[in-house]
């Protein structure tokens, strides 16, 4: 440790900055709300990304939204008759 005066100071000033760094960190962490609404705007922010890749592609490839109708409704039309059976 030094004695200086001056060095000393700036020591303390470095460990306050620190100090209220770790602080500011901390209290970001226990902000449950503003926690929960990140993890809000990401899911919203992954769900329009994947609708633009869909539109995308569907822009692409405009037979596979009719592919995929198809086999959803030949799906439900196949657990409705199996019911039926049963």
């Amino acid at each position: 440790m030094s004695t200086d005066p001056n060095e000393i100071e700036r020591d303390i000033e470095r460990t306050r900055e620190q100090l209220g760094h770790t602080v500011e960190e901390l209290t970001d962490r226990l902000d449950v709300k503003k926690q929960a609404q990140q993890r809000v705007d990401e899911a919203k922010h992954e769900a329009q990304q994947r609708l633009e890749y869909a539109k995308q592609n569907a822009r692409e490839n405009p037979q596979l939204p009719a592919i995929i109708v198809v086999g959803t409704v030949a799906l439900v039309v196949l657990m409705f008759w199996r019911r039926r059976r049963g």
